[in-house]
């Protein structure tokens, strides 16, 4: 096999390595950032149903302590309550429609919050009019279940968001450690065939140079019988 023919293909099956190695390490970045990605949106759910879950817990107690003590203070802390949620419904509507958050559980929240806001108002309602025997009674018969049935809904979804969340955490990691061995065996490959490649241009290229020199030089010297490889 000639010269050029061996450096020509010595040159290009390196060069398909390095492109193969190339193509490898960007599908395993690809991974990492979905991987990544998936990780962040879980933990802004999270963030956002810890959130709505705390906010909805003060309003129900918020009420309650409305209607038992008949102060407006709770009153307001009811009605701001209610808002915090509602803004917080927003933003998680908002995120999701940019891929930042999940929405797989908003319309649950959503619905869970829906069913305490009817019993709420009622009793609110009851009390503008000044009509307290009845805002407890309502309390009694249909806040308190009504609120019961929400905050666990609402309980629930924040536990599965949580360990969703942590299991995205724990696949993100796993995937940067895949990827850091991923990288790490490409440019293992890349510098075995690189020296495999130097040592073939070396047999192919250097060392008959130098056996041609060699020759030349003793021919030169005088020596008439020097066998040619």
């Amino acid at each position: 096999m000639k010269i050029r023919t061996k450096i020509t293909l010595s040159s290009l099956f390196f060069l398909a390595v390095s492109s193969g190695v190339g193509a490898w390490c960007y599908l395993n970045i690809q991974k990492e950032e979905r991987a990544f990605d998936d990780s962040r949106r879980a933990a802004r759910t999270r963030a956002a149903v810890a959130d709505i879950d705390y906010f909805a817990t003060r309003r129900v107690r918020a009420l309650q302590n409305y209607v038992l003590l008949n102060d407006e203070a709770e009153k307001l802390q009811f009605q701001q309550a209610g808002t915090q949620v509602l803004q917080r419904l927003a933003l998680w509507r908002k995120s999701a429609a940019h891929r930042e958050t999940n929405d797989a559980d908003l319309p649950a929240v959503s619905a869970a919050f829906d069913a305490l806001s009817g019993p709420a108002e009622k009793v609110e309602t009851a009390m503008d009019k000044g009509r307290r025997t009845e805002a407890m009674s309502l309390v009694e018969s249909e806040f308190v279940p009504a609120s019961a049935g929400a905050l666990k809904a609402i309980a629930d979804i924040k536990n599965r968001t949580e360990a969703s969340a942590l299991q995205s955490e724990q696949d993100m990691t796993a995937e940067l450690r895949r990827n850091h061995w991923s990288l790490l065996a490409g440019m293992g490959l890349v510098v075995f065939f690189g020296l495999v490649f130097l040592v073939s241009f070396y047999r192919s290229v250097i060392q008959p140079i130098h056996l041609m020199k060699s020759w030349a030089d003793r021919v030169a010297q005088g020596e008439r019988n020097v066998p040619w490889r």
